[in-house]
């Protein structure tokens, strides 16, 4: 329950455990960042009437940016929203052809593909060949489809003189990247195989 442990889940753009995890979990795995970066940034962090907030501007500006250099190039990038697009359309079908059930949703990954896999469904066996070597490209005017993601960035709160304040009160580079990035991706994607 995010509203009795802010701690451990909270909204965008604040920060919480679940998302400082998953974000130097998946950017060290990718290279994005260091191990001595991230020490660095957890040595920064502190607790604050239970919220999560950087004792100095220069650690939550690189939090954020990172943050956000994830969202572009691994959670909400066109590659990505195009295999979660493949792969969900499998997904759908086998469900309304009864080659998986609701119950199968539930059970381990490796079950569910395998079924997938067997099916010899036309559909399901081209979106899953798609989903090991498909390319996109983002064309507006020629695409298969348009998928909108959800915006994954974060504004940290830092501590100023004994104030807490959103990063973005006090950046006014970091605010406008925020906002152009935030524009750029509510335009969705228009997306074509290639």
């Amino acid at each position: 329950d995010k509203h009795r442990f802010h701690l451990l889940e909270s909204d965008l753009p604040d920060l919480c455990m679940d998302r400082v995890d998953y974000c130097f979990r998946d950017l060290v795995t990718d290279h994005m960042m260091t191990v001595p970066q991230v020490e660095q940034l957890l040595s920064n962090m502190t607790r604050y009437e239970d919220k999560i907030v950087f004792e100095n501007q220069e650690s939550a500006r690189l939090f954020a940016d990172k943050f956000r250099q994830g969202d572009a190039q691994l959670w909400g990038h066109p590659l990505q929203s195009a295999l979660y697009y493949l792969f969900a359309e499998a997904l759908k079908t086998a469900l309304f052809e009864n080659i998986i059930s609701f119950k199968d949703l539930f059970s381990v990954d490796e079950q569910v593909y395998e079924k997938l896999a067997q099916s010899q469904h036309p559909l399901i066996t081209k979106n899953l060949q798609m989903v090991k070597t498909a390319k996109v490209k983002e064309d507006p005017t020629d695409y298969d489809f348009y998928i909108k993601t959800k915006i994954r960035i974060v504004d940290p709160l830092v501590l100023v003189g004994g104030a807490v304040l959103r990063l973005s009160h006090i950046d006014d580079q970091f605010r406008q990247i925020q906002e152009d990035y935030r524009q750029k991706r509510q335009e969705g994607y228009y997306l074509k195989f290639v």
